[in-house]
């Protein structure tokens, strides 16, 4: 993208969102898209800049394979004047969490894991793991332990129903290993699958299990068998390999504050798997066009359509709650949709699939419809759900 020192930086990046979009919508006239309304959606974001509830977004739509929109509005650092990028780099979060799933599918496609596994099966410091229920009868302030009921499963560790609680041990390690095995000298909060309680513990059990079957690194087994495949070219792993002149600026503001001061960025000694990235919205397509095409991508089989269906089909929909999203419950490393009756799933149809990410960033892939959806920001301290209801909204309407 060409920048010009003489021209205010917003403006440039309002003028190259809008032409960079024109091109996109003038490529799909006579297609089945409705192009009218998807020329409206870079202006419709942008008025979420100019009233301040953004720094900066980019999105990205694609229906049937192709990309139909992929915009930026606002700033990638406002201090510095520098415009938002379609490549600008932004932390992933917990959208970084899907991965772990799909490359323990790939394991499992191999034979060297079930996700009916015992945890124990493959860890041993897992065997014999007991549970704390109160003990009333005691006193109020009095636990018990007791053996639950059944093993923690692979599959827990996936949907946020083992019931590993985050400890100081597992806050203060240094490896994935590590943190594993401090959870492995915690105890169960439930009964694994009673309960569902988002986290990280199961995630890095996990990942932790695709290093010791595949013998590599989790970093090295994602690139090479997801990333560098996919084309993934702009995803890192830890905040200094990020080149900074692409980084987007974390930003945070509390309740009751219009400005938006700059946060430190989350920067663990190790990549946690459950949040770790920092990726691109292009890099984030590649790998759901995978995903929406039963495993396959760019002529080559990632995934069997089996495991595909497996890692977004509802899990723990028994339970009274399997989400933070309203009629959205755990798959494995996946969220999806049973029914659109929030703001963050407006437009989409049951069995859509994706996650989340902290600092503002959604991603939705709807198999019904073919559509992709992809919106990124980093900033904590304002809702998203009217800027993603917009956004999806409008791709949605161009796609029926």
């Amino acid at each position: 993208m060409k920048r010009y020192a003489l021209l205010n930086p917003l403006n440039v990046a309002v003028w190259v969102t809008l032409f960079s979009f024109t091109i996109l919508t003038n490529s799909f006239a006579g297609s089945d898209l409705a192009s009218d309304s998807l020329t409206d959606l870079p202006s419709k974001l942008q008025s979420f800049v100019d009233s301040g509830e953004t720094t900066g977004v980019v999105i990205l739509a694609a229906h049937k394979g192709n990309i139909i929109s992929h915009s930026a509005m606002g700033y990638q650092s406002v201090e510095a004047k520098v415009p938002m990028d379609t490549q600008s780099i932004f932390w992933a979060a917990s959208t970084s969490k899907p991965f772990v799933a799909a490359a323990v599918m790939m394991l499992v496609e191999e034979g060297k894991l079930s996700l009916d596994d015992p945890v124990s099966k493959h860890i041993p410091e897992f065997k014999g793991m007991l549970m704390t229920v109160p003990a009333y009868a005691y006193g109020p302030s009095e636990v018990k332990l007791v053996k639950p009921d059944r093993p923690l499963t692979l599959q827990d560790c996936l949907n946020h129903t083992h019931g590993l609680p985050a400890t100081a041990g597992t806050e203060a390690a240094k490896s994935i290993k590590e943190r594993v095995m401090a959870s492995a000298r915690s105890t169960l909060d439930w009964e694994p699958g009673s309960k569902w309680r988002y986290g990280s513990e199961g995630l890095h059990v996990a990942a932790y299990l695709v290093e010791k079957y595949s013998g590599m690194s989790f970093e090295d087994f994602l690139k090479k068998r997801i990333f560098d495949p996919l084309g993934m070219k702009d995803t890192y792993f830890m905040l200094k390999d990020v080149p900074k002149d692409r980084l987007v600026e974390h930003y945070r503001r509390e309740k009751g504050e219009s400005e938006w001061k700059v946060d430190r960025f989350y920067d663990p000694v190790y990549f946690n798997p459950a949040g770790g990235l920092y990726s691109t919205a292009e890099d984030m397509f590649h790998f759901y066009q995978m995903m929406l095409k039963d495993g396959r991508y760019g002529g080559q089989r990632f995934l069997s359509k089996q495991s595909v269906k497996q890692l977004t089909t509802i899990t723990c929909g028994h339970l009274e709650k399997g989400d933070h999203i309203t009629n959205c419950f755990s798959a494995l490393g996946f969220r999806t949709v049973r029914k659109a009756t929030d703001p963050k799933t407006t437009g989409l149809n049951p069995g859509a699939f994706g996650h989340g990410g902290s600092g503002g960033t959604m991603i939705w892939a709807d198999p019904t419809n073919d559509t992709i959806y992809i919106f990124m920001r980093n900033n904590w301290g304002s809702n998203q759900a009217p800027m993603v209801k917009a956004f999806q909204g409008i791709i949605s309407v161009a796609v029926e």
